[in-house]
This record gives structure tokens, C-alpha cells and sequence, in this order.
């Protein structure tokens, strides 16, 4: 008497194969991954920081009067927030900017000023003139000083986001999720 026992497992070894071609290719939770840090940084830009930005020195914000220039923090051009670029691959996903100034509005920093910029005196106007204007050879100069550029992170995650990204990860490599 021979007793045969058979067992179908093509449908346990389909979602195998399906698993080992997510964990092989993660380009498409990666691309997912970079996506949810640029609307991050959005929000961030859009929010003017979440937790809210340091607000702007006096001198920053009489620059700005004087000038006539509005907006956001760290948005009166928009550069910065337009530099934000995401990329993926395989196991990475980065949000970021090349622009030489963002590390300092990331991170902040103290500039060591060295000082010589023309200024017309308080009393007369108490703003600044470009080195290369006819007028600023007669005019007082700055001494070195330094400048203290607060921490404006613009690339960060907050909680709950880091939490979704979790969750697609989850999702991504759930057997529920497969074929």
C-alpha cells in the first residue's frame, strides 16, 4: 500500500517569487519615498517651518522694507524652495539642494563679516549702499562682526510623515500586498 501525499503550493510560491521581486526592486517604494520628502519640504516652505521658523532680525526685515521685497521666509526670490530636488534608487531616496547657501539655512550658522560695507547713517537713512556706488567712498564702513543665520530646517520630516513612510514600507513588502 503506498500513500502518496501531494501538496499544490504554486499559489505560496507565487507570493514568494512576488516577495523576492519587491525586496530585488525597490525603485518603486523608493520613487514613493522621495515624493513624500518633497511634499514635506512644501509644507515646510509653505508653513514657514514646522515647528515655526525663528522670525527674521530687525536689520533683515528693514532690509526688506527698504527694498520693497515681500513674502515667506526664505522665499522672497523662491530659489531655494525651487532647488529642492528629489532622486531614487535602488535603496536610497534623497531630498535635497545644491545651492551653497542652503546647508546654512538648514543647519544655521555664524558668518565672521569682515566688515567694510558702506552704510548711510541711521540718522540720515540708515541703509545700505553697494561698495561700487559712487557715493559709498564717502560714507562709514562696517567693523567685522559676525552674523548669526538661525536653523531653518526646510528638508525635515515631521512625525507623522516619517510614520507614513513606515507605513509604505509596510504596504510595499506585505504579503497581503502581493500577486
Amino acid at each position: 500500500m503506498n500513500i502518496v501525499i501531494k501538496i499544490d503550493n504554486r499559489r505560496t510560491q507565487a507570493a514568494m517569487d512576488a516577495v523576492k521581486k519587491r525586496i530585488e526592486n525597490n525603485v518603486p517604494l523608493m520613487s514613493q519615498i522621495a515624493r513624500q520628502m518633497r511634499m514635506s519640504t512644501e509644507r515646510n516652505f509653505a508653513a514657514q517651518g514646522r515647528p515655526r521658523w525663528e522670525g527674521l532680525s530687525d536689520a533683515t526685515r528693514k532690509r526688506r522694507a527698504y527694498l520693497g521685497k515681500t513674502g515667506k521666509m526664505l522665499q522672497v526670490t523662491g530659489i531655494l524652495a525651487a532647488s529642492v530636488r528629489t532622486t531614487w534608487g535602488p535603496n536610497i531616496a534623497v531630498a535635497g539642494s545644491n545651492l551653497i547657501y542652503a546647508k546654512t539655512h538648514q543647519f544655521g550658522a555664524t558668518i565672521n563679516h569682515p566688515g567694510g560695507t558702506a552704510y548711510i547713517p541711521p540718522a540720515k537713512a540708515g541703509r545700505w549702499i553697494k561698495n561700487d556706488d559712487p557715493r559709498s567712498k564717502f560714507l562709514p564702513r562696517t567693523r567685522p562682526h559676525p552674523i548669526k543665520v538661525p536653523a531653518r530646517p526646510f528638508l525635515n520630516l515631521q512625525v507623522a510623515e516619517v510614520q507614513k513612510i513606515q507605513t509604505m514600507v509596510q504596504k510595499f513588502y506585505s504579503m497581503n500586498q502581493v500577486g
